[in-house]
């Protein structure tokens, strides 16, 4: 008897919509990855290169334009990173459901408090 090489189909209609979410999240979380490259590289040649940078200097590089919308890119591009990278461990890993809403819901509370702390202080110092 020969085996067809296709897989069986899914009990659940929703699976194919599920792999394409997956592949989704998947691809969106190497775009966040490559958006914080340039951020490690450039902090890398300073550590390695530059002298240190005194508080006031970053405040007031911070409080730049420019500057904040660096630091509010890197901090969106980070949390949303933080974000599919949790939820796709506990998607694949915490099977009682609503554990999985209480772990969902406390890491998406955590990240949007860093989020709006990080906005609160970038609005604070450029005022």
């Amino acid at each position: 008897m020969l085996r067809s090489s296709r897989r069986p189909a899914s009990p659940l209609p929703c699976c194919s919509c599920y792999e394409a979410v997956r592949r989704a999240t998947l691809s969106f979380c190497r775009l966040t990855a490559l958006a914080l490259l340039p951020y490690a590289a450039a902090g890398a040649l300073r550590l390695a290169l530059g002298a240190p940078i005194a508080l006031e200097q970053w405040r007031v590089w911070a409080a730049r334009p420019a500057g904040a919308a660096l630091v509010a890119l890197l901090a969106a591009a980070l949390l949303l990173h933080a974000w599919v990278g949790t939820r796709d461990v506990v998607l694949d890993y915490v099977q009682p459901l609503a554990l999985r809403f209480a772990v969902l819901g406390a890491a998406a509370a955590g990240l949007a408090f860093l989020g709006l702390w990080t906005a609160l202080i970038l609005v604070s110092h450029a005022l």
